[in-house]
C-alpha cells in the first residue's frame, strides 16, 4: 500500500492553485473487514430487493484553497493515523445509534489540511474536475462541518 500525499493533479485543472477534486474510491479498498463485511451486506440487501449486487464505493474530495490542500472524507473512526490530528469535523454512529457506542460502529468526517487519501491510487476513473475556482473549493471547505451526523 502506497499512501500518496501529492498535490491533486493540478495539471488537470490547467495548472490552477485552487479546486476540488472528487475520487471514486471502492470501499474497503485499504482494509479486509471493511471489504467483506460490506459485501455482504450488499449481498444480503441485493437479496432481499430481488436485485443484482452492486460495487460498492465512496467518494473522497481534495479541495485545494488559500495555497493549502485538504483531504474531505468519511472514514472509520479506527481508520488512519492515531498520531495526527486529521482534522475531525463530525463523527456519527454506523446503523443503529446504540451500535455507535463502539468506536467500531463510528464514522469520522474528516478536513484533514495535507492529509493522505490512503486509497486514491484504487480510484475508479482517475479524478473527476468539480471545480478550479477558489470560492468554490471555499465553500466545500466551509460546508464540511455541517455534513450530517
Amino acid at each position: 500500500m502506497t499512501a500518496v500525499n501529492a498535490a491533486p493533479h493540478a495539471e488537470a485543472r490547467g495548472g490552477a492553485d485552487a479546486g476540488v477534486v472528487l475520487w471514486w474510491l471502492p470501499v474497503g479498498a485499504v482494509g479486509h473487514v471493511v471489504r467483506h463485511t460490506s459485501r455482504w451486506w450488499e449481498l444480503l440487501d441485493a437479496f432481499r430487493a430481488h436485485r443484482a449486487p452492486q460495487l460498492l464505493f465512496h467518494a473522497a474530495m481534495e479541495v485545494s484553497t488559500e495555497g493549502h490542500r485538504y483531504v474531505i472524507e468519511m472514514a472509520p473512526q479506527w481508520a488512519g493515523p492515531k498520531e495526527e490530528d486529521r482534522g475531525v469535523v463530525v463523527t456519527g454512529p454506523v446503523g443503529l445509534r446504540v451500535l455507535g457506542r463502539s468506536s467500531l460502529f463510528r464514522y469520522e468526517v474528516r478536513c484533514w489540511r495535507d492529509g493522505t487519501l490512503l486509497d486514491r491510487e484504487w480510484a475508479v476513473g482517475g479524478p473527476a474536475i468539480v471545480a478550479d475556482d477558489d470560492g468554490t473549493a471555499q465553500s466545500g471547505f466551509d460546508t464540511s462541518p455541517r455534513s450530517p451526523r
